[in-house]
C-alpha cells in the first residue's frame, strides 16, 4: 500500500509537471496576431517574429494563411517568412537574416514583451493574466517615428497597496510631454513621448521600492524621406529662426538657436519634430489655446501646421472630433497627415519654403 500511494503521489507530479508547459503554451497562443494590430509598420513586424517559438511555430504559421495573407493583418514580413519555412528550423533561420537585414538586432525576450504591449487592450490584459503578471503594466498606443504613446498603470499583488510613487523617472530618446505622474493606480495614467530620430526609448523609474525600465525600439521607416518640390535648402540657423517665427511669433532666442540648431545638425530631430515640440510646448498654450474656445484653437493649427486658412468643414469636422479630445492628441493629427506630408514633408517649416538639407548618413 505503501508503494502504491509513493506511485500515485509520482502520477501525479509528473502530470503536474506535464501541464505546466501547456499552460505556457496557451499563454504564448495569445501573442498569435488573429485580430486587428493597432500598430503596423515594420519594426512591430520584426518584434512579432520574437514571439514565435518552436512550441507555437505551427499556430502562427496556420494563422499566416487566412489572417495575415487574407484577412488584412499588415505583418508582411512575418507573412511571407511563415509562409516559406518549411519547419521552425528554416523559420529561424529566416529571422536572423530578417534581423540582420533590417539591422534590428535585440533580445528575443525584450522584443516578446514589446509585441505584447502593442496588443489590443483586452488581448494584452488576458496575456498578462494568463501569466499571473502584477506591478507596472504597460500598453503602446502609438509608437511612430515622431511619437510614442503609453497607458500605464499598477496592478498590486495581495498584500500590497493598490497606489505606489513613482520615482526617479527618466527618459533617453525621447521628451516626455507634460510632467511625470507622481503615483500609479489601477487607472491607466497617459504618457506621450516625442521622440528622437532612429534610436530606441528608454525611460526608467522607481515604483514603490521596485525599479522599473521601459523600452521601444527604433521606429524603421518604410521610405526615405523627400522634401517637397519648391523647398529651399537652408542652414540650421536660419531654418530654427524661420520656424519659431512661425509657430511661436517671436525671434529665437540664442539658448534655443543653438541648441534647436545642434539637434539638426545632429540629425537627432526633423524639423517636423522641432515643429511637434514647439506647437505641444507650454509657450504654444499660454498663447494660443489656453482661454481660446475650440473653434479658435482649431483655426490657429489649420493656420500654423497646414499654413493656410481653416476651411468651414475642416473646421466643423476637427471640433465634433476633437471637442472630448487633448490638445496633443488634437494636435499632432494635423502633422500626421497626407497635406503636411505633400506640403513640407519632415525638413521643411511649415508655410515657409526653407528646408533643411542633412546629409546623408
Amino acid at each position: 500500500m505503501r508503494e502504491l500511494g509513493s506511485l500515485r503521489r509520482f502520477a501525479c507530479a509528473i502530470l503536474l509537471l506535464a501541464a505546466l508547459p501547456a499552460a505556457a503554451d496557451e499563454c504564448a497562443g495569445l501573442l498569435v496576431p488573429d485580430m486587428p494590430l493597432p500598430q503596423l509598420d515594420m519594426a512591430t513586424d520584426l518584434a512579432y517574429l520574437a514571439a514565435i517559438t518552436p512550441e507555437t511555430y505551427a499556430r502562427h504559421r496556420a494563422n499566416a494563411y487566412p489572417k495575415l495573407s487574407h484577412l488584412e493583418v499588415q505583418l508582411p514580413i512575418a507573412r511571407d517568412l511563415l509562409r516559406s519555412a518549411e519547419d521552425f528550423d528554416s523559420f529561424r533561420n529566416k529571422r536572423d537574416q530578417a534581423y540582420v537585414q533590417y539591422a534590428f538586432a535585440y533580445d528575443q525576450g525584450r522584443l516578446r514583451d514589446y509585441f505584447a504591449q502593442l496588443l489590443p487592450l483586452a488581448r494584452a490584459d488576458a496575456y498578462d493574466a494568463c501569466r499571473h503578471s502584477s506591478g507596472l503594466t504597460v500598453r503602446i498606443v502609438r509608437a511612430d517615428r515622431d511619437v510614442a504613446q503609453m497607458l500605464v498603470s499598477w496592478h498590486a499583488t495581495a498584500g500590497e497597496t493598490p497606489t505606489v510613487s513613482l520615482k526617479d523617472f527618466a527618459v533617453t530618446g525621447a521628451s516626455l510631454v507634460g510632467a511625470a505622474p507622481v503615483t500609479l493606480g489601477a487607472s491607466p495614467v497617459a504618457l506621450l513621448f516625442l521622440r528622437n530620430l532612429d534610436v530606441d526609448l528608454r525611460w526608467t523609474a522607481t515604483t514603490g521600492s521596485r525599479s522599473s525600465s521601459e523600452w521601444i525600439p527604433r521606429f524603421l521607416p518604410t521610405a526615405p524621406a523627400t522634401r517637397p518640390a519648391g523647398a529651399t535648402c537652408a542652414d540650421a540657423d536660419k531654418v530654427t529662426r524661420s520656424l519659431l517665427k512661425h509657430l511661436l511669433e517671436r525671434d529665437a532666442k540664442p539658448a534655443e538657436l543653438a541648441a534647436q540648431s545642434a539637434l539638426l545638425k545632429k540629425h537627432s530631430n526633423s524639423v517636423r519634430q522641432l515643429a511637434e515640440r514647439a506647437v505641444l510646448g507650454e509657450e504654444y498654450r499660454r498663447k494660443f489655446v489656453t482661454g481660446k474656445d475650440l473653434e479658435e484653437v482649431i483655426a490657429g493649427l489649420y493656420q500654423r501646421v497646414l499654413g493656410r486658412k481653416g476651411d468651414a468643414k475642416g473646421i466643423a469636422s476637427n471640433k465634433v472630433r476633437f471637442r472630448n479630445a487633448d490638445f496633443a492628441s488634437a494636435a499632432l493629427t494635423f502633422f500626421r497627415n497626407a497635406e503636411y506630408d505633400r506640403s513640407f514633408g519632415d525638413w521643411t517649416v511649415p508655410d515657409t519654403t526653407v528646408a533643411y538639407c542633412p546629409a546623408p548618413n
